[in-house]
């Protein structure tokens, strides 16, 4: 149950605690540790002994909804301490009446409010003296905000940053918006991932398996894409508050690339949840029409005679294009695309090749200038840092010694780090290894279905779907169409009687190009 009235404590022995808050809004306000300084120091010289710390760090004090604010009005009933001490008023709230409220809860509960910056004496002047700051702390925070929103504006009109930028982008020196060039290509494979039909808890997956980080750092969700894939301003159109300037900022996404993912996400029926059963489809993805050049995507339709049926359609033809590309039956299609890879991959000449390949690229990936550099300014260093300690050793040590042996032994962990991040993702190639590993391959059964979405993952670049056959591109360093013309078995005519009943899609990551076999020259 709450206190009342205050609690006594043995003498000397005054437990408080100390609040503090920083807002984002005002880089000049002292930062939390300068102010839980002061407050400590105005405890040790007021008879407090300081038992916890309260901080809440970039919030603003106009709003009561902060999580040690509330926390400490939480413990306040405890009764575990009978002092809160804040670097001044304003720290407690900026909106008179919660500064206010804070007051007299804390009166309620015996816990006196101290400000290690503010003389407030405990009679009528002094309380006077409290409200009219307080009444100063609201109308700052409110001119502020004034400010703040005039800022934006004026920012806005000229195509400026409010706030952090979009992921894929960032803020240059003059606030302007420039591509990101680690995190752009990122959104673009999710917009395209989106487009060919794949299911957001199929892309968090492969994103979170691949170590790629959200824009907070952190692991993504399948709610993760949400902003990104409804965000106008990867076309290059700048949007804020009712501002919008077409071309105020790099395009990412292409505009009719961004329609058609808004139609998914209006018109398709479960573009974030699980796949349902039998509904799988290998080659999305990997698989783009031969006529028009657009990813073909999958769908299943249920027949006149009630047959439902699983295939593969061109993205351009679904939407109301020009494509007259026919459709074609999934399973067949797959299974026809796992026997083109069985035959003209898994042989020992082409195997031998793919094992060759792998160990090129790597070897070229370590003749990356970049790598020497480094590695001779190890070397280097090596030198100067064993030059110096061979003087220290013969009595020769001054401060400018001192001073330059510290510098290179920096540098030389600064080069460390920049070597591990070029040469982490650069195995060591056994070639026997390899062939041993490609030759298990031969060992499976094409009519099994887990076998062939093996080869496909594994092997397959791209697919060119004609109506009277499909190349398979094995090379990712041919370019276009390079590769093995397959036969694949007629269309169905019954698919032509399907009513379609939704877009399906649950590939496999398809351009993984850090996977080893994607690494090899056909001839």
């Amino acid at each position: 149950m709450a206190r009342t009235k205050k609690q006594t404590f043995p003498l000397g022995e005054i437990p408080a605690v100390i609040y503090a808050r920083f807002s984002s809004h005002n880089q000049r306000e002292e930062s939390i540790e300068q102010q839980i300084a002061e407050c400590k120091a105005y405890a040790a010289a007021n008879n407090l002994s300081v038992v916890a710390v309260y901080a809440d760090s970039a919030v603003s004090g106009r709003s009561d909804r902060r999580p040690q604010y509330q926390k400490l009005r939480r413990d306040a009933e405890k009764g575990n301490f009978a002092a809160v001490i804040a670097y001044k008023s304003s720290r407690i709230a900026r909106n008179m009446v919660n500064a206010l409220i804070f007051e007299s809860e804390m009166d309620k509960y015996g816990i006196q409010v101290f400000y290690a910056k503010e003389a407030f004496a405990d009679n009528a002047s002094g309380r006077f003296a409290r409200r009219t700051m307080m009444n100063l702390n609201q109308f700052y925070s409110e001119n502020l905000s004034e400010d703040i929103k005039r800022n934006q504006a004026d920012n806005a009109l000229k195509c400026r940053a409010n706030g952090p930028a979009p992921y894929g982008y960032k803020s240059d020196k003059t606030g302007h918006f420039v591509v990101d060039e680690a995190a752009a290509p990122i959104v673009k494979e999710i917009f395209s991932r989106v487009l060919a039909g794949e299911m957001f808890t199929s892309i968090v997956r492969d994103l979170n398996s691949r170590g790629i980080p959200n824009s907070r750092g952190n692991k993504w969700n399948k709610n993760s894409f949400t902003t990104i894939i409804s965000n106008e301003r990867y076309t290059g159109t700048y949007v804020f508050n009712g501002i919008r300037v077409e071309g105020g900022m790099p395009q990412i996404i292409d505009k009719r690339q961004f329609e058609e993912v808004q139609y998914i996400l209006k018109n398709k029926k479960n573009p974030r949840g699980k796949s349902r059963t039998n509904e799988r489809y290998l080659l999305t993805g990997l698989l783009f029409c031969g006529e028009c050049g657009e990813p073909m995507i999958g769908m299943c339709g249920t027949s006149k005679s009630g047959i439902k049926h699983h295939y593969y359609t061109c993205r351009d033809k679904r939407l109301g294009g020009g494509c007259k590309k026919k459709d074609v039956r999934r399973d067949q299609l797959e299974h026809d695309i796992a026997l083109g890879v069985y035959q003209h991959i898994l042989n020992d000449s082409v195997i031998t090749q793919i094992a060759e390949g792998v160990a090129r690229y790597f070897d070229e990936q370590r003749d990356n200038p970049d790598i020497a550099i480094l590695e001779e300014r190890q070397k280097t260093n090596d030198t100067a840092i064993q030059n110096i300690m061979r003087a220290i050793e013969a009595g020769v040590f001054t401060d400018t010694t001192k001073s330059r042996l510290l510098e290179l032994e920096s540098e030389q962990a600064k080069i460390k780090v920049q070597l591990a991040e070029l040469t982490a993702n650069i195995p060591e190639i056994n070639i026997d290894e390899l062939k041993e590993f490609l030759l298990s391959f031969r060992n499976g059964d094409i009519d099994d279905p887990q076998y062939r979405e093996d080869l496909i993952k594994n092997f397959v670049v791209a697919i060119y779907l004609y109506d009277d056959h499909a190349k398979i591109v094995f090379d990712p360093s041919g370019g276009g169409h390079s590769g093995v013309n397959i036969t694949i078995t007629d269309v169905e005519s019954a698919l032509n009687e399907c009513s379609p009943v939704d877009r399906i899609g649950s590939p496999k990551k398809n351009r993984n190009f850090d996977t080893k076999l994607r690494f090899f020259s056909m001839p």
